[in-house]
C-alpha cells in the first residue's frame, strides 16, 4: 500500500537489494519502494555474500549500463555508505555521469563517513572528493553531518532528509515492569556497542537479574554473542533472537520498554526511530544523529560510547523510577510524526522537482 503520491518515472534509485539483503540501506529502500509509485530500482549488490557480490559486479555495472541505455531515466538517485559500499557506487557514478550525462543525488546513509575519508589513501580520498563534488546533490541525515560535509568537500548542494520511519498500525502499549524489557535491534558488531551492553549485564548480573530482559535482534557476529551469553551464564537475562522483521518485529517493540543503542558511530539511528514510534523510552550514545532524537529529561538518557558505568547508571535509572518509562515513551511518540513517511517524502518530492521539472 502506498503512503503518498510519489511519481517520479524518471527517477531511478540505486542500492543494496532490499528484497534478498539486510541492513539498514536495505530497509530504507524497502520503505521507499512502498511509498513512491512506479518505484524503478537497480541493486548494486545483489546478495549478502560479499564473494557472490564480488564475483557479479561487472555483469551488475553492465547491466546498469544497458538499463541506462535502454529505460529514460533523467535522475539516478545513489543511496551509500562508507567503505565497499562506496567504492560500488563509484563506479555507478562515473558510469551515470561519463558515459550518460544524468543527474546524480549521491545519499549518504552510513555514520561511519568522516573516519572513512579521513583514513583512506590520497587516491581514494580524491575518489571520495570527485564523487561528492561532481553529484548535483548530497543528501545527509542531519544538520551536524551537513556541517561536516561543507566544511570537508564543496558540494553543488546539500539536503537534510532523515530516513521515514513506518507508521505502525494503531495499538495499545502495555508497559511492563518488572522486569523491564530492554531491546536492541541491529548489526551484531563493536561499534554498535552490543557487546558492551552484555558486559555491563555481567557486572551487574546479581542487581539486574529479575529486575530487566534484554532482547537482541540482528545479524553479524553472532557466534561471539553466543559465546558471550553462555560464558557470563546471562540466558535467563539476556535472549538472542536473530534477524526479526514484520509481524514478528511489531511484537517485540510492543512488548518491549526501553531502546536501548550504545553505538560507536550512527548516522541517525533507524532503531531508535522504531522505538518511538512504538512509545519506548531511550538510551543511546550522543553520537551522529542520535542527538536529534534523543532529548536527555524528555524521552531517554545519553551515554557515552564504550562506558559501562553509564549504561549501569541509564538502566538503573529506569528501574528506580519505572514511572520515567511511560513518560518518556509517550514523549517518544510525540516527537516521531516528524519522519513518518507522509512528512519525508513531502520533502523528497521537492528535492525531485528541483531535478527533474
Amino acid at each position: 500500500m502506498k503512503t503518498t503520491t510519489t511519481n517520479f518515472d524518471s527517477v531511478l534509485h540505486v542500492g543494496p537489494n532490499f528484497r534478498r539483503r539486510k541492513g539498514g540501506i536495505a530497509s530504507v529502500l524497502k520503505m521507499y519502494s512502498e511509498s513512491i509509485d512506479n518505484f524503478k530500482f537497480y541493486p548494486s549488490a545483489i546478495t549478502q555474500n560479499i564473494y557472490i557480490n564480488l564475483i557479479c559486479f561487472p555483469f551488475v555495472l553492465l547491466g546498469f549500463v544497458l538499463y541506462l541505455s535502454f529505460i529514460k531515466i533523467e535522475l539516478v538517485h545513489i543511496h551509500g555508505a562508507s567503505k565497499g559500499s562506496f567504492f560500488r557506487k563509484y563506479f555507478f557514478f562515473l558510469i551515470a555521469t561519463k558515459m550518460f550525462d544524468k543527474k546524480i543525488i549521491y545519499h549518504i546513509h552510513g555514520g561511519k563517513y568522516h573516519y572513512f575519508y579521513e583514513h583512506s589513501s590520497s587516491f581514494v580520498r580524491s575518489c571520495i572528493k570527485e564523487m561528492i563534488q561532481e553529484v548535483d546533490t548530497i543528501i545527509v541525515m542531519t544538520e551536524s553531518w551537513q556541517e561536516y560535509f561543507k566544511k570537508t568537500f564543496r558540494p553543488k548542494e546539500i539536503q537534510v532528509l532523515q530516513n521515514p520511519v513506518r507508521e505502525p498500525e494503531p495499538y495499545q502499549k502495555e508497559y511492563c515492569h518488572p522486569p523491564l524489557k530492554l531491546v536492541f535491534m541491529g548489526k551484531i558488531h563493536e561499534e554498535k556497542g552490543i557487546f558492551d551492553l552484555v558486559k555491563t549485564i555481567h557486572l551487574n548480573k546479581a542487581y539486574f537479574k529479575g529486575k530487566i530482559e534484554l532482547t537482541i535482534a540482528g545479524t553479524g557476529e553472532e557466534k561471539k554473542l553466543m559465546g558471550l551469553i553462555e560464558k557470563y551464564k546471562l540466558n535467563d537475562t539476556v535472549e538472542y533472537i536473530g534477524w526479526i522483521s514484520g509481524n514478528k518485529k511489531r511484537e517485540l517493540l510492543l512488548q518491549s520498554d526501553i531502546m536501548i543503542l550504545p553505538s560507536y558511530f550512527e548516522s541517525l539511528g533507524i532503531v531508535l526511530l522504531e522505538g518511538m514510534s512504538y512509545s519506548m523510552a531511550l538510551i543511546g550514545s550522543k553520537v551522529g544523529g542520535i542527538p536529534k532524537l534523543l532529548k536527555p529529561g524528555e524521552n531517554g538518557l545519553f551515554i557515552k560510547p564504550g562506558n559501562k558505568k553509564d549504561l549501569t547508571k541509564a538502566i538503573e535509572f529506569y528501574i528506580k523510577n519505572p514511572q520515567k518509562v511511560r513518560v518518556y515513551g509517550q514523549k517518544s511518540y510525540a516527537n516521531v510524526n516528524a519522519f513518518f513517511p507522509s512528512a519525508i517524502f513531502e520533502k523528497l518530492n521537492k528535492i525531485y522537482k528541483s531535478k527533474v521539472e
